[in-house]
């Protein structure tokens, strides 16, 4: 039987019962409607379902059913937002075709390789391959899902997925999270971008262009596209470009587990199946709370939303003119006088958002999905269920629940507390009227439902209760109200919400649910003031802002029974004197003193240095320096600590800066000393042998040399132990001078002062000298090790090409390169814990250390 028929036949039998689980305006022109979907929730067992209709983009419809708790004692209500799955998608096309209707890019614009919109991701260092096809898709192969992915081919392990016990079909990576986590050596959850990644490294089945394969990691691609080409993130942009100037709220981006559901989000009812949790804790959770990873859904499938939300949306890209399109006749979402439809399913979801040719359009969405021998009719049925609600229409309604604020009010302020009584102010929004409703010790969770009206009373407690204790106080056209009977100690909650009222809304109250500001405020208050006169700008540790105007600033302590406080700043900004100070640096580190240097500023009476060996600890030194000095020598430190210092400036007028952001440095274990013993030997034409005796504690030597009488060093770096160094390419029958310092801190590279001046004289050629080649192994130091991910290589200065390896244990090389210079970082942070190799190879031969990288 055809499911209208059956819906029907059910709707007179089923009526009387189930109107009491049902929410929203009642529509008179279409009982017969309610009845349809209620049918339909009945037969397939739905918990929650509702939907929303529009006749030339005008909503006539709006009504939900069933409960949408886990529980289902809760009734859900038309203003509730379900996960809409790949009904997403519609939403991504509007944005790339917006961006492209504005010239950002082109529909046939390349998406990947250097030349591609991705090439300026923030993580395109992500998008690597190997597949030369990749080159060539473009932006529309990625809207027409012709990209050349095909996620029912076969790119699972068999017959396990690994971390997984089971096997997982095709290769859509959305739904084996954890592997592609594992595939890719990154960590849990797993990203947007890790899934593109792992399909790029898989290649693809078939050439950009060619063949149409559904693909969810072609419009999470697209996602990524936005965000590269606007600098802002995909869900960032539409809420900004997209929604909030059309007055659409009632949309997020959902989130994975069900403590974290967006407020008004309804819970989602599986089969019971369970996956291991994307987090990789090894827990088995349900498919729909942590077994697949909504928030890396994004643009393919990662929005939740209320049903007339999905159709505010619609009616600003479906080419017609009741409503002002955002996109062009040149860049439609739906075909001209064409239909469109667009489901959505994943674990707990079934959704569909459907526009006829004829004007009408509606989306339905439910927090469960129907597996099985069901499932086929289930989706057939859904889609009759709208044209069986247009079926049953004889008259249209003439009126129009989109007619709603699209601003609230907003800069929502407590003043005049006095006794038991507060004025609210705030600044109006763009509705008829507004409400204003208060909730005792805690958030406000309840809202207004549309069409129905409600008491006030500006005494708290006297007006309508929402629910869960929320009070309506107010209901006017003002910007400011008084609230009275606030007589319990604690916190008092409230909000102001938009509405409007006219024969065009069916005189129903449509209240502009998202866009809420809420104030929290105590109705017992002490104030502290103080006054403070500072230099151009002023960071106040209370608020943890910086100010750079003159006035009154406030900041709340609050308190769990009581009073609150109320610290009030009276601040004076002078702004002919400087407030930051430039230059901190420090330098000739000893094991037990430092030298202290900072920019000299202009018309500066006075500095003042302070120290000390921790963020928490008193003030080891404080030390005042005339205004023209800028250096600080510090002595009787501790060998082998830490220490921190700061530094602010008095000036002219007798203002004091604030202090800088702390700088630190550490003394040495030992003291640093010069390399001893300097000598040179068998000096020839063009080379000759340096020599000298190593300070222990040094963890470097830095040798410098030039013919005498240059004015430029030629310089190196000389790692410990080697107590000899060849210079080659010297001048024949040249005298040189050079000297040599130790360097025995990481935080201070100045190291020692240089040793006195040796010399020796190169030969002339041809004579008969004995001389020795140089024909050592290249010498190289790694530190920290171990290390959480950086380390940093340093190397004994060469002229040969050093090829640099790092291994890891299963002798996979991780990192291969060819050395520029006598410092690289290694940075590890991507790979596991564990035991590395690094491996250096010239002409002369190789050298190996081992590394370890471990959690700090």
């Amino acid at each position: 039987m055809n499911n209208t028929y059956r819906l029907l036949l059910l709707l007179f039998l089923l009526a009387p019962i189930l109107a009491i689980s049902q929410r929203g305006i009642p529509i008179l022109e279409m009982t017969a409607c309610d009845s349809i979907v209620n049918a339909f929730k009945i037969d397939y067992g739905i918990p929650s379902i509702s939907m929303a209709m529009a006749k030339d983009e005008k909503v006539i419809y709006d009504r939900s059913f069933g409960t949408w708790d886990t529980s289902m004692t809760d009734t859900t209500n038309p203003e509730m937002m379900y996960r809409i799955a790949s009904v997403s998608k519609p939403i991504t096309k509007i944005a790339i075709m917006k961006l492209v209707q504005e010239g950002k890019f082109s529909l046939s614009d390349k998406v990947f390789g250097s030349n591609g919109l991705l090439a300026v991701h923030p993580e395109s260092h992500r998008f690597q391959y190997t597949y030369p096809l990749i080159d060539s898709i473009t932006v529309q192969h990625l809207l027409d899902h012709k990209g050349g992915w095909n996620r029912d081919s076969a790119c699972f392990p068999r017959p396990v997925t690994p971390p997984y016990p089971y096997w997982f079909v095709g290769c859509d990576p959305i739904i084996a999270p954890l592997h592609v986590t594992q595939t890719l050596g990154t960590s849990n959850p797993v990203q947007k971008t890790d899934m593109i990644a792992f399909l790029l490294q898989k290649g693809l089945e078939h050439a950009p262009g060619t063949q149409y394969a559904y693909s969810n990691i072609g419009y999470l691609t697209l996602g990524e596209v936005i965000t590269a080409q606007t600098g802002v993130s995909y869900e960032k942009y539409c809420i900004d470009s997209i929604f909030k100037p059309n007055g659409i709220y009632d949309i997020h981006m959902g989130r994975d587990f069900i403590e974290n559901r967006i407020d008004r989000e309804v819970h989602y009812i599986g089969t019971g199946n369970t996956n291991l949790s994307i987090d990789g804790s090894g827990q088995y959770v349900p498919w729909e709370y942590g077994g697949m990873s909504v928030n890396a859904f994004g643009a393919h499938g990662g929005w939740i939303a209320s049903p007339k939300a999905l159709l505010k949306i619609l009616v600003l890209a479906d080419g017609s003119s009741n409503v002002p399109d955002i996109l062009s006749p040149n860049y439609p979402l739906i075909p001209h006088n064409g239909n469109y439809a667009h489901t959505g399913a994943i674990s707990g979801t079934s959704t569909i958002l459907y526009r006829a040719n004829n004007g009408y359009s509606w989306s339905i969405l439910t927090n469960t999905r129907v597996y099985g021998t069901r499932s086929d009719t289930f989706w057939t049925d859904l889609s009759q269920v709208g044209w069986g609600c247009l079926s049953s229409i004889t008259t249209v309604p003439t009126h129009d629940l989109l007619d709603e604020p699209k601003v609230n009010a907003s800069q929502l302020s407590a003043t005049a507390i006095s006794g038991d009584s507060i004025t609210l102010s705030w600044q109006n929004g763009d509705g008829d009227r507004r409400i204003v409703i208060g909730k005792f010790d805690g958030p406000i969770k309840s809202y207004p439902l549309d069409g129905i009206s409600y008491t006030s009373r500006i005494r708290f407690r006297t007006g309508d209760n929402l629910g869960d204790s929320t009070y309506v106080l107010y209901d006017g056209t003002a910007n400011n109200t008084v609230i009275k009977r606030l007589n319990q100690s604690g916190k008092y909650y409230f909000q102001v919400i938009e509405y409007n009222e006219s024969v065009n809304t069916g005189n129903n109250k449509l209240y502009l649910q998202g866009g809420v500001e809420e104030l929290k405020v105590n109705a017992c208050h002490a104030t502290v003031s103080s006054s403070l006169t500072k230099c151009q700008s002023y960071r106040w540790n209370r608020t943890g802002i910086t100010y750079t105007t003159s006035g009154t600033y406030s900041d709340t302590m609050e308190t769990v029974s009581g009073c609150d406080t109320i610290y009030q700043l009276n601040l004076t900004i002078d702004p002919t004197c400087n407030s930051t100070m430039s230059g901190l640096v420090s330098r000739f580190i000893s094991d037990s003193s430092a030298n202290l240097y900072w920019d000299i500023v202009p018309g500066a009476l006075l500095y003042k240095v302070v120290l000390r060996k921790n963020t928490s600890a008193p003030w080891d030194q404080v030390i005042f320096r005339q205004g023209n000095r800028g250096i600080a020598k510090i002595s009787g430190l501790t060998p082998n600590t830490k220490y921190f210092w700061t530094i602010k400036v008095k000036h002219s007028n007798g203002v004091w800066s604030d202090f800088n952001p702390l700088e630190s440095f550490k003394t040495l274990s030992n003291p640093c000393l010069k390399p001893t013993n300097l000598a040179s030997s068998g000096v020839s034409d063009q080379t000759a042998r340096i020599t000298w005796t190593d300070y222990s504690h040094s963890i470097y030597f830095k040798l410098r040399y030039r013919p005498v009488g240059n004015t430029t060093w030629s310089s190196m770096w000389i790692l410990p132990g080697r107590e000899k160094k060849w210079l080659t390419g010297l001048v024949p029958n040249t005298q040189y001078e050079w000297q040599m310092k130790s360097v025995c801190s990481y935080f201070d590279r100045t190291g020692t002062q240089w040793s006195a001046k040796q010399f020796f004289t190169s030969a002339i050629p041809g004579a008969r000298l004995k001389s020795s080649t140089p024909n050592e192994q290249i010498e190289f130091r790694v530190y920290p090790n171990p290390s959480s991910g950086l380390f940093l290589l340093e190397i004994e200065e060469s002229s040969e090409q050093i090829q640099l390896q790092v291994i890891d244990l299963l002798g996979k090389v991780i990192l291969n390169s060819t050395l520029t210079g006598i410092r690289t970082e290694l940075d590890l942070s991507n790979h596991p814990n564990g035991l590395y190799f690094i491996r250096l190879q010239t002409a002369k031969g190789i050298k190996s250390l081992r590394i370890v990288k471990q959690s700090n």
